[in-house]
This record gives C-alpha cells, structure tokens and sequence, in this order.
C-alpha cells in the first residue's frame, strides 16, 4: 500500500483491485487484497488527468487511463507568445533590400547580424503586459498597459515570469528582427510594396498602432488588444523597453499614444535617460524562448 500511495497518490478501500493505470502509455499494475471497504477513492498523479476507465473481469479488473495535462503556463505561452522564425527573415524582401533611411538601415543589420550569428527563434506577446485582478503581470486583451515602471522593475518581472523559458527583456536586435517579420507580413499579406513596408515600420508608422497621428486615434492609453497587425497588437499606444547589447543599457523602442508617428516610429530607439519622464509612457518588451 505504501508503494502504492508513494507512486500515484492513490488511496484504495475495496475487496480485490487490479489497477492498471497508463500516462503516455506507461502503465502501473496495482494490486490490493485485504480492503474491507467496496468504494474506491483515488487522485490521479499531478499534472495528469483521467480520460478513461475500463472495467473487466465482472469488475475485479478496473484500468485508468490517464494523460499529462498542459501546464496553465504552457498554455498560456502557446496561446499570448507566438514564435518569431529568425529563418522566414532570409526573404529576398529583406535581405535585398536597399535601406534608404539610417532606422531602414539598422533593421536589415540587425537582422543580418542575428542570421550570421545564429541567434535563435522566441517567442514575442501578442499584448502589452498589464495587471490581472490578483496583481500579477498577464498579458491579455482588454487591460490598461502596465506603465510607469523603469527598466529595474521590467528585468526583474521579466526573469521571474517564465524562467524556463529563459523570460527575458528583449535585445534590439531581437526587437529589429521581429520589426522585420512585420515588414514581410504587410508585403505577403496586405500586398504593399517592399518600399512601403520598409518606411511604415521604420518611418512613418501612424498605420500600425495608436500614436498621436494615427487616424482614429484616442490620444490617450488604448487597452490591450488594440490595432492588431498579423498577430501582434499594441505595436504603438506604449513605448517598448528593451536592451542594447553595443551600449549596455536599456532603451525605449517605438512611440506611444502622446507622439508623432514619423518622429517615433516602431524602428525608433534611444537609450533611457535619468529620471526619464518617457517611462511613464511605456512597458517593458518581455520575450522568451521557443
């Protein structure tokens, strides 16, 4: 019975049992002759779940079939996280293309770089992160961004928040890379030109999120979930937090509600000054692994 309990969490009161209990296809065979009781009682193991019973034998035989359950973060990351394919950027429309501004410029280097270097795929949120009801940082549709906060706050939330997946606050040449696979999305999906893609990412970005002199714009601070393109939303609305490997400091990426498109495009970076009053318009860019 020990042996029992130790392994499956299982509490037996019957006559005679012969459990098979399989998880992915391992079984357990579970045997108990001297129980007084006829009622069986049992948890399955955590992280498992009970899809199936069988019963043989004129109900001496009982089989539990069981199956390992996604974790609620796991699903989470499937679900808010999709995978940025570093490979999707070796297309002719970005690695052909002549910059003609210094932000077109940075983009395609950085992209190159992380090609050449092997930087590996992650994962990018869909929404800014903002605050569920118990205080804990989510990111789903509908909630006031998370602002106000400076890049000490935004590291430490970040590795705290999935340190499996290695949850970390973005480089900028992740951010240009992801910036590149939005250029491709508007070039295979909405039919602009290679030309007219490179300058709405990099240089007039008005279409791609709420900034000051988006049409339609609310001039103030949009709930998550708004002005989606491809799979990802609040491109603008907030600054993005992110890391600069070449300076070794933090930076604030894009523009928010209160600028100008053309003057603080999603290409758009400079470092984090002291006492930056810009922190108060943005959240931190937390990516992760695949």
């Amino acid at each position: 019975m020990e042996k029992i309990t130790k392994h499956l969490n299982i509490m037996l009161s019957c006559d005679i049992i012969y459990s098979d209990v399989f998880i992915n296809g391992y079984g357990f065979v579970l045997k108990e002759e001297t129980m007084n009781s006829r009622v069986l009682t049992f948890s399955v193991p955590k992280g498992t779940k009970a899809t199936r019973v069988e019963i043989e034998n004129n109900g001496r035989i009982v089989k539990i079939y069981c199956e390992k359950l996604m974790n609620d973060s796991n699903q989470k990351i499937e679900n808010c996280f999709p995978i940025i394919e570093i490979g999707k950027t070796k297309a002719d429309e970005i690695m052909n293309f002549e910059p003609k501004t210094d932000r077109q410029k940075a983009v395609k280097e950085a992209t190159m770089r992380a090609i050449n270097e092997g930087i590996m795929d992650f994962r990018v949120p869909i929404y800014s992160p903002s605050l569920s009801y118990s205080n804990e940082i989510t990111f789903e549709k509908g909630k006031k961004p998370l602002v106000g906060k400076d890049e000490n706050f935004w590291v430490k939330v970040a590795k705290e928040y999935n340190p499996e997946k290695n949850s970390r606050i973005g480089t900028e040449t992740e951010y240009y890379v992801f910036l590149a696979t939005l250029i491709l999305f508007l070039i295979e999906k909405k039919g602009l030109k290679a030309d007219e893609a490179w300058t709405e990412v990099c240089d007039y970005s008005e279409n791609l999120g709420n900034f000051f002199d988006t049409k339609g714009g609310t001039h103030e601070f949009e709930l998550t979930g708004s002005r989606p393109v491809d799979k990802w939303c609040d491109l603008g609305n907030t600054r993005k937090i992110i890391y600069n490997e070449e300076a070794k400091k933090y930076e604030l990426a894009g523009g928010s509600y209160a600028n100008l498109s053309f003057k603080h495009p999603l290409a758009n970076t400079r470092l984090i000054r002291e006492k930056d009053n810009m922190i108060y318009e943005s959240t931190g860019w937390i990516i992760m692994d695949v």
